[in-house]
């Protein structure tokens, strides 16, 4: 009996010791521009910044992006800009990724930072134009 005890003892630490590295290596994945690729639904908000002369605030947005895989984006909005509605909007733009999956959005003279799950499936996004109060989050749509 205390030798089938103690051989059950080994055999759970050696399991142990054999499958933690393992997960511990998957944890390590790094980001590439791949990590960004399909539909992904877009909301935001934006608000006007103290001196600002727009009058077209507060922002709200929804819509999907689409991110190539590539370093493109491509996207199709509804927005409500101080009330005015403007529907269906669409834009390109281009993005980087660095490895620990922090990149950049570029959109004509419009700049932003992302960060990025390590399995892609969700975005958050925060302009860095001076002056400008905007966000947006993304989640990847997985259904078929």
């Amino acid at each position: 009996m205390k030798r089938t005890i103690i051989l059950s003892i080994v055999v759970v630490n050696s399991a142990f010791l054999i499958l933690v590295p393992k997960a511990k290596a998957s944890e390590k994945h790094e980001c590439t521009l791949a990590t960004l690729e399909g539909r992904y639904l877009a909301t935001g908000n934006g608000e006007r910044a103290p001196g600002a002369i727009e009058t077209d605030f507060p922002r709200v947005i929804a819509g999907v992006w689409v991110f190539d895989g590539e370093g493109n984006i491509s996207w199709l909005e509804t927005s409500s800009r101080g009330g005015e509605i403007r529907h269906r909007t669409t834009g390109t733009g281009t993005y980087t990724l660095d490895s620990n999956c922090i990149g950049t959005v570029v959109i004509g003279a419009n700049t932003a930072d992302i960060f990025v799950s390590r399995d892609g499936r969700v975005v958050n996004l925060i302009r860095t134009d001076e002056g400008v109060i905007a966000t947006r989050s993304f989640n990847r749509d997985t259904s078929k």
